[in-house]
């Protein structure tokens, strides 16, 4: 039989978006919090296992968190911050904010439902949340369902038909997923093609290099978007709307895309730009992506898609919405039919945030934390 709750705030997804806006609202007042997500690792997200260079993931979540969390020491002793010359294991701020989301329900702080999220249903005063087997009843709703990567349609019929198997994404190079499969392609030819230009490009790239010795790279660049603008007007004409003097870089006095790229990651970019890193790293813009040799390995690079709720009316109706980032770091919810915003009711993470949901929600989550001491 399905069990009906009734709460103040219903979360879905409990990664570190939804994490943080948990505990954002229990600093807030908010008594009681439901949170349904079905992943083994709480609070992690798609964090688990990353290898990653200090760029703006490795500091949001290894720099910060012994700030937004004064406890992170005693919880997970074994964190080390490393922003300049290492990978950093994305699995140790995993474990981290693991620790902190099982803290929290031992605390009473938030509810866990540890199943996935069937459908959200508007209500006239609220949220109806289903799960398998729990029906929540919620006057505020918060999404935070997190993304996944998509290989674009041209290498995902490459991956199944020219040659198969040869299409990794970005996390599984990070995250160490597919090695084996890896290292057989560059057996053959010491050459990758990474096709994307953000920070998870040159994340890849370094660690390939640093890795493989004589390796050679080519980075297709389907887009004109840059880690790096050279002024406001230059990041303006490549749609970004620039809301804070935080994102010139004090150093180079360009503008960072989400705090751009950092550490060897940033440096890396910046050799190429100066031709240092030639018979090594070279990109291709605007190259098509069918003139990729089929004996290498490709590595798409190219950003992740956000996880989507099922959303339906009073009349059990769906309900097309769009999500639009605030200045304040989440975003409304509008329904597609008529353009009219959810009342309470916001989204946060990956493709709903204007900057990371760990920094917007850094002071009340600190405070969070000390009450779950």
């Amino acid at each position: 039989m399905t069990q009906t709750q009734y709460t103040d705030l219903a979360v879905v997804g409990l990664g570190p978006a939804g994490l943080a806006a948990t505990l954002a609202a229990h600093a807030a007042g908010i008594k009681k919090i439901i949170a349904m997500d079905p992943a083994s690792r709480l609070g992690a997200g798609n964090l688990d296992g990353l290898d990653i260079l200090s760029n703006s993931k490795g500091s949001d979540f290894t720099e910060l968190l012994p700030v937004l969390f004064p406890d992170a020491a005693r919880l997970a002793p074994a964190i080390e911050l490393s922003t300049r010359s290492e990978l950093v294991d994305l699995a140790i701020a995993a474990n981290l904010l693991e620790q902190v989301a099982l803290k929290a329900e031992e605390k009473n702080v938030v509810e866990i439902v540890r199943e996935p999220v069937v459908k959200a249903k508007r209500l006239p005063n609220g949220y109806e949340i289903r799960t398998p087997s729990v029906v929540v009843e919620s006057d505020w709703l918060a999404i935070a369902p997190g993304g996944r990567e998509v290989l674009i349609p041209e290498l995902a019929k490459r991956n199944e038909t020219n040659s198969p198997g040869s299409v990794f994404t970005s996390y599984e190079i990070l995250a160490n997923k597919r090695d084996e499969d890896f290292e057989a392609f560059i057996s053959k030819r010491n050459q990758v093609a990474v096709v994307g230009n953000s920070h998870g490009a040159y994340s890849v790239a370094k660690k390939l290099l640093d890795k493989y010795p004589g390796i050679t790279i080519e980075i297709f660049k389907i887009s004109p978007t840059k880690p790096f603008f050279e002024s406001v007007q230059d990041a303006v004409e490549h749609g970004y709307n620039i809301t804070s003097i935080d994102s010139i870089c004090p150093i180079r006095k360009c503008i960072n895309r989400f705090d751009g790229v950092k550490g060897p990651a940033r440096d890396l970019w910046f050799a190429e730009q100066a031709g240092e890193l030639e018979g090594r790293v070279r990109s291709l813009l605007n190259v098509p992506l069918k003139e990729i040799d089929l004996e290498v390995a490709v590595i798409q690079s190219t950003g992740y898609s956000q996880n989507r709720v099922s959303f339906f009316d009073e009349n059990d109706q769906p309900i097309d919405y769009v999500t639009r980032p605030e200045k304040d770091g989440f975003a409304r919810i509008y329904t597609g039919q008529n353009g009219l915003v959810l009342p309470r009711a916001f989204a946060l993470g990956i493709g709903h945030s204007s900057v990371d949901a760990t920094t917007v929600y850094q002071g009340q989550a600190q405070s969070a934390f000390r009450d779950l001491r």
